[in-house]
């Protein structure tokens, strides 16, 4: 079906005496809302030496028909595009505190980037992407490849998959099992050890430390919430320490034989998790973990190797990070959230991980 704009009540996006002209068309599906226009423009938004440099990121990553422009309001930002109704918006720097909350800052773009977002601004369906612009791509070869690559691909995989099939995809649907009774915990535990089908678990433990003024600074210690997931879909979260100590020894039997007799996946297991298993008298069969943090430094060795970063490159899972503070002992549910979530988005970035080990097998 073609899109179809009437000019006769179409919102004005060049309000302001002096803006600069826009760049292509706003009946186009994918827009590029930039911060402010850069200093050496002329006539139209990123005409400048610079601008053509960063429309040539979008040109090498095979993106050719988009629509530039900016706004100097958010109700002006928010009409135009409840109007014209772009499938696909590239939010530039801290033109994204137009459309949603979560820019609030030009840092907070670090953290975002490459997230599909959606507004509730927005009254149809749509994906809204931040990511930097043309100021820090520039000056910064590797923040160049990281956006042209990884938030310019995301870009051109949900629009591409728009052309295809008229709709955009929804996220990743993942079922995170975070307050179930210790019974099902063991459950679940018992039956993944005795299921051939499981080879591979992801782990990740989430602890409390003393704080810097408490006597007992220096300590490393004690997990609070363990989260398993069997793939990237499901995981569960549960509570180490549980109401009563046979709840809390039968548990620990049926944890440590799980682990003792699966493949762990993990992000920076070898140096963090492994530790605490063995200071729990649950030992870890070195040989048996597959640490995606060391393997992302094989295949990446130039890139950030945080599971925040890695997240952004092989997922569509938006960032999440922040959900890890601000919670509260007296409720671990959003913890433990978190906490599933990481286990799972681990095991989805080992799939992707073992792809590009098969396509460069003189890396394993």
């Amino acid at each position: 079906m073609s899109f179809q704009v009437s000019t006769s009540v179409q919102p004005k996006t060049t309000t302001s005496a002096g803006k600069l002209g826009s760049k292509g068309t706003p009946a186009e599906r994918l827009w590029v809302i930039a911060e402010h226009p850069l200093p050496k423009d002329k006539d139209f938004l990123f005409s400048s030496p610079m601008g053509w440099s960063y429309g040539k990121i979008l040109q090498e990553v095979g993106i050719n028909k988009y629509y530039t422009t900016y706004f100097q309001t958010e109700s002006e930002c928010v009409d135009a595009l409840n109007y014209y109704q772009p499938s696909v918006i590239v939010l530039l720097d801290k033109a994204g505190s137009l459309v949603v909350p979560q820019i609030s800052k030009k840092e907070s773009v670090n953290l975002w980037a490459g997230s599909l977002l959606t507004s509730d601004k927005l009254r149809y369906q749509h994906y809204c992407i931040p990511t930097h612009g043309p100021e820090t791509c520039i000056s910064d070869w590797t923040e160049r490849q990281v956006v042209k690559y990884i938030d310019y691909g995301h870009v051109k995989d949900e629009y591409d998959y728009f052309q295809d099939h008229g709709y955009l995809r929804h996220l990743r649907a993942r079922k995170l099992e975070v307050n179930l009774h210790v019974a099902n915990v063991i459950w679940y535990l018992e039956n993944w050890a005795a299921d051939p089908n499981v080879e591979f678990i992801s782990v990740d433990l989430e602890t409390v430390y003393p704080r810097e003024k408490s006597e007992y600074f220096g300590h490393p210690g004690l997990p609070v919430t363990i989260s398993i997931a069997t793939s990237p879909d499901f995981a569960i979260s549960f509570e180490f320490f549980q109401e009563t100590t046979i709840a809390t020894v039968n548990l620990w039997r049926a944890l440590a034989h799980l682990i003792a007799c699966k493949k762990i996946i993990g992000q920076n297991f070898n140096l963090f998790d492994a530790w605490f298993f063995d200071m729990l008298g649950m030992p870890c069969n070195r040989f048996k973990i597959i640490d995606t943090m060391f393997r992302h430094s094989i295949l990446w060795p130039e890139l950030p190797h945080t599971l925040a970063f890695q997240c952004r490159q092989y997922t569509r899972q938006p960032y999440y990070k922040s959900m890890g503070h601000n919670w509260k002992l007296s409720d671990l549910t959003k913890l433990k959230t978190y906490n599933a979530l990481d286990t799972a988005v681990t095991f989805e970035v080992f799939e992707a991980q073992e792809e590009e080990f098969n396509a460069r097998p003189h890396l394993r």
